[in-house]
């Protein structure tokens, strides 16, 4: 039987396979995602386009291309940089003794995923001060995710959960739970045999009331983009650039499962994330309705379009004296349209059974468990309810103001405030304050603070370094978006993350 993963294939699996305040612009995670001001050529993109019109001396390149640059990070409130490392790269078989620790931290613990790749990027200064134009290509990825106390056990647990009254064997025996008494669960050998876990109904709590709180959102999209920006206003000790970007985006996957009994929100994911000839169709609906019957790996690896949509972005850049630059910009305003298979499910329904034995290791792609959400053993049951679904995209409205000295330090702030509440939409708003140290003409290097966003009240130290040749025609560099928990394990929280790019060419 095949199974929908409940954490990594939606959210780690994705890391595997394919940075939110910065996108895959490597320089400007270094310095807290300060971008607004400070961002040039094709790195603009969805940041600040108004930026492309500026251009401070004679030595700055007139083309700029850049391949394949990535940002990826991966954090939690609730897990140890240990634990984090272990849902990557898998670790050592959690006992039931592991597991009972791992509930503590994975209950109510808010756990999110930015990944952003620019495969291909490239800008260009127009001639007699008409501007810069740029274009990219962008995989961007952004899941968020926080299970309640019972979802946290039933991932843990499985059908073992305290939740169960009964277990069923896979002999067809029926046993108590002991777990649902406050007791010890059972040993070893009979814990191989369950089955599934029951609950008579008279007993038995609503989804809803089960998974309230519960969030699991996740999107992937990928971006064709195009901006320009020029000067418009020139005086003495001020100028005024505009710039405007439009993209072209196809939506690659879709999930969206946020419970809450007040909100009433209805759970809904694309075909992508799940074997399509598993799950019940509804009645009106057709069986062979054109679902996506490939396996998860070829869904991974060649994902098909579910949906399509378009985006604008417009910014402005003040350029005050020499060095004081503010600025402001909106992002990704627009609307998408999901064309692929959306499932939905019926959250007051009573849940009596649950099968599957739990998962018993971080890594959950790397487990023999697990629980089930789709097929004839799913904890939910799923039906194609419309074959459309129209949503806003994720949109942003940013400010930002930087300050350069001697041509050594650039030091700014920004703040990224999210307009709507969508799949890879901010939890809160975003704040970032940092800089650019030129150490001489080969090295520079950056740092900060930020905060906020899906870290919630996580406080994040950044780094990063650039290196240029001597003629500065060739860039590479990488950066973090948290140096401390490459250096220790943190009791408020843990963000592992890594940006890069070693293929950017000024000419």
């Amino acid at each position: 039987m095949r199974r929908l993963l409940l954490l990594s294939q939606l959210l780690l699996g994705a890391l595997v396979s394919h940075a939110q305040m910065a996108g895959s612009v490597f320089s400007a995670e270094g310095r807290g995602g300060v971008g607004t001001t400070m961002v040039t050529d094709y790195h603009s993109i969805g940041i600040n386009p108004a930026n492309l019109g500026v251009k401070k001396d004679f030595r700055d390149p007139d083309y700029v291309v850049g391949l394949m640059e990535f940002s990826a990070s991966l954090s939690s409130k609730g897990l140890t940089r240990g634990d984090l490392w272990s849902a990557i790269v898998g670790g050592n078989k959690l006992s039931s003794s592991d597991k009972e620790a791992a509930l503590l931290k994975l209950s109510n613990a808010s756990i999110a995923l930015n990944l952003d790749v620019t495969l291909l990027g490239a800008s260009m200064v127009l001639p007699k001060n008409y501007g810069g134009v740029a274009f990219s290509i962008k995989d961007n990825v952004k899941a968020r995710f926080q299970m309640n106390p019972y979802m946290a056990e039933f991932a843990l647990f499985g059908a073992e959960s305290s939740y169960f009254s009964h277990l069923m064997l896979n002999t067809g025996e029926i046993i108590d739970n002991p777990r649902y008494h406050g007791e010890p669960g059972v040993d070893e050998e009979t814990r191989q045999l369950i089955n599934k876990g029951m609950l008579p109904e008279s007993e038995a709590k609503t989804f809803n009331e089960l998974l309230d709180g519960m969030v699991m959102t996740m999107t992937w999209y990928r971006e064709y983009n195009v901006a320009y920006g020029a000067k418009l206003l020139d005086r003495y000790n001020f100028s005024l650039y505009s710039g405007v970007g439009f993209r072209y985006i196809q939506g690659l996957m879709v999930m969206d499962m946020r419970v809450n009994q007040q909100g009433n929100f209805d759970p809904v994911f694309s075909s992508a994330f799940v074997d399509s000839d598993q799950i019940q169709v509804g009645t009106e609906v057709s069986a062979d309705a054109g679902l996506d019957n490939r396996s998860l790996t070829n869904k991974w690896a060649f994902p098909d379009p579910v949906g399509r949509g378009f985006g604008v972005d417009v910014g402005l850049t003040m350029l005050i004296g020499k060095n004081l630059r503010v600025g402001a910009s909106v992002n990704n305003w627009g609307s998408f349209k999901w064309t692929g298979d959306v499932f939905r499910t019926n959250l007051d329904a009573p849940m009596t059974e649950l099968y599957g034995q739990g998962f018993d290791n971080y890594n959950m792609s790397d487990s023999e468990g697990g629980i089930y959400l789709a097929g004839e053993r799913s904890l939910l049951e799923w039906t194609i309810e419309e074959q459309e679904k129209n949503v806003e995209l994720p949109w942003t409205v940013r400010f930002g103001a930087s300050y350069e000295l001697y041509k050594l330090f650039h030091v700014g702030f920004d703040v990224i405030l999210p307009q709507n509440e969508v799949p890879g939409s901010l939890a809160d708003p975003l704040y970032g304050l940092g800089g650019d140290f030129q150490l001489n003409k080969i090295i520079k290097l950056s740092s900060g603070v930020s905060w906020g966003g899906n870290g919630g009240t996580l406080v994040h130290i950044p780094a990063g370094i650039t290196l240029t040749n001597r003629k500065n025609w060739f860039e590479v560099g990488v950066s973090t978006r948290d140096i401390r928990t490459w250096l220790f394990s943190l009791d408020q929280g843990n963000t592992i993350s890594l940006s890069g790019g070693f293929l950017r060419v000024k000419l």
